[in-house]
């Protein structure tokens, strides 16, 4: 069990340091808002406050450059991050602003579902734990 714990972490390691060697030569465009993004995404699960910074870039980043999707995705992936801190009224505030952004979009059945799932697992992190990523 500890072996897999150990290759798990190590692939996850491996996969953040790639990003941000991506992350140091990307212009501000909309793949470093992916970057970030993912970056943010990685450190859901482990560490709210790393989810919050990369989220929180991407979310800026992505509202100066115009990117919708973008900041869709930095606002799920902070919602989970005040989520994962507490921060419920946070968390539900994000999630509620990324369900408005994404009604527009043409591909958003997608987008919307995530949406409300997120929202069940705020309400239901706060009694117990909710383990619903995508990836």
């Amino acid at each position: 069990m500890s072996i897999l714990l150990f290759v798990k972490v190590t692939a996850q390691q491996n996969t953040i340091d790639s990003l941000h060697q991506l992350l140091a030569t990307t212009r501000e465009d909309t793949i470093k808002v992916n970057l970030l993004n993912q970056l943010s995404w990685n450190f859901s699960e482990t560490k709210p406050d790393s989810n919050l910074f990369y989220g929180n870039q991407a979310l800026e980043l992505s509202r100066k450059i115009h990117y919708t999707e973008g900041e869709i995705f930095a606002l799920l992936n902070t919602s989970s991050g005040f989520s994962l801190s507490g921060n419920y009224s946070k968390a539900l505030e994000n999630s509620l602003e990324a369900l408005k952004k994404v009604k527009p979009l043409i591909k958003s059945n997608f987008l919307q579902a995530h949406i409300l799932i997120l929202l069940w697992c705020i309400a239901y992190r706060k009694t117990t734990e909710c383990q619903y990523h995508t990836g």
